[in-house]
């Protein structure tokens, strides 16, 4: 009973992701233009638009809520209630809870009354609705002004060509309504670090929006690398948020202004140099590595990272590092592997471990990775200098 509970398929749509390569340029501007046609934001004027069924549809018209957009109806009714809901419904099962100790008409009526209550905090605010796929992505509030990913797409595009004619469309990510894209500058390459041409760098920028949410629009500079892309740190220079007058016009001149920044690729040399003669200190000594590990972690953390995905990134960086072939298992915890591990596996390690994570800290370990490799002068580095 417990394998099928397990399995069950959610009462919420998934959120869907998409990869398009360099060559999918077109295929992804087609995609996303017709997702936006299908695409509407629907004022709640009336509780009934966001009361559930018992199998958790919108009672209005059967459409389901993704659980992106289900869980910011439920911050904006109360900051517990996706917990509770998930609780009682399972979709957030416990270990030690049987399916008959859940129940989704249980969490749905919850929900429905929380709803009810609160519901003069929810009106004119907006679904974001996908109508090809009879799902509600997003709630949003009343100040937000979207900014269709086609739109965004067309500004970089026009942006690109107009300021940086050697950049070319790299590749594109689309997670739910989270849109992801990255330029290469097709000039700015560089090889001197290895033997191995795998560990080519190359400059370009990375830019995202989120039709979703009120989370801002972001163009920065990157670093790409054999182990993934490098990012500054966003901060208010290089980002907006979804609000105010001119939106799209605004984006476009933030896309300008990040075309015009690039990576300085000249200290790269000397700083990868430092870095790979930069030994990490693991021994076969299960104490002395147990602490050496310790001391990573406590480093990594105190740049940002999550304790937990500081832990396994050590971790990653014992057991491959900047490996390109998989090591035999039974070598790995040599002294003579553990005593070669330096300053560059730990960065590759950072940019491996973030290419699955949520946004927030997939751009927090991307941000890490490049103050390791290029940190600015007033920082203590990794390696010295």
């Amino acid at each position: 009973m417990s394998s099928l509970f397990n399995n069950r398929r959610s009462i919420f749509a998934p959120v869907t992701a998409f990869s398009f390569s360099s060559e999918q340029a077109q295929e992804c501007a087609d995609y996303i233009l017709k997702r936006s046609t299908h695409t509407e934001l629907v004022p709640v004027s009336d509780v009934g638009q966001l009361t559930l069924t018992a199998d958790g549809r919108l009672a209005e018209n059967s459409y389901r809520f993704n659980i992106l957009g289900f869980t910011a109806v439920c911050a904006a009714v109360s900051g517990g209630l996706i917990r509770v809901f998930g609780e009682i419904s399972g979709e957030s099962p416990s270990k030690i809870l049987s399916a008959a100790e859940y129940s989704i008409p249980s969490a749905v009526s919850i929900y429905n009354e929380a709803m009810r209550v609160r519901f003069e905090l929810l009106r004119e605010r907006n679904l974001l609705v996908d109508h090809g796929a009879r799902v509600v992505d997003g709630f949003l509030g009343l100040n937000h002004r979207l900014l269709c990913n086609y739109d965004f797409f067309s500004a970089i595009k026009a942006e690109m060509e107009s300021n940086v004619p050697s950049a070319q469309f790299y590749r594109a990510e689309l997670v739910g309504r989270e849109f992801r894209v990255y330029i290469i500058d097709t000039s700015n390459k560089w090889t001197g670090a290895f033997n191995d041409s795998t560990h080519t760098f190359a400059t370009g920028w990375y830019f995202c929006n989120r039709e979703d949410s009120g989370q801002s629009v972001k163009a920065l500079p990157c670093l790409y690398t054999r182990f993934g892309v490098a990012l500054g740190a966003t901060g208010r220079k290089n980002s907006l948020v979804h609000a105010g007058s001119d939106i799209l016009g605004r984006v476009s001149a933030l896309i300008s202004k990040t075309f015009s920044n690039t990576i300085d690729l000249t200290p790269l040399q000397a700083r990868l140099f430092a870095l790979k003669n930069f030994k990490l200190g693991f021994t076969e000594d299960k104490d002395e590595l147990a602490a050496t590990t310790k001391k990573w972690i406590a480093y990594l953390v105190n740049h940002g990272a999550p304790k937990e995905l500081a832990k396994h990134i050590v971790r990653n960086t014992i057991n491959v590092g900047a490996d390109l072939q998989p090591r035999d298992p039974l070598d790995i915890y040599t002294q003579k592997v553990l005593a070669e591990r330096t300053g560059y596996d730990l960065i590759c390690s950072v940019l491996r471990n973030a290419r699955n994570q949520p946004t927030y800290f997939r751009e927090k370990l991307q941000a890490i990775a490049l103050e390791l490799l290029l940190p600015k002068k007033k920082k203590r580095k990794l390696g010295g200098d």
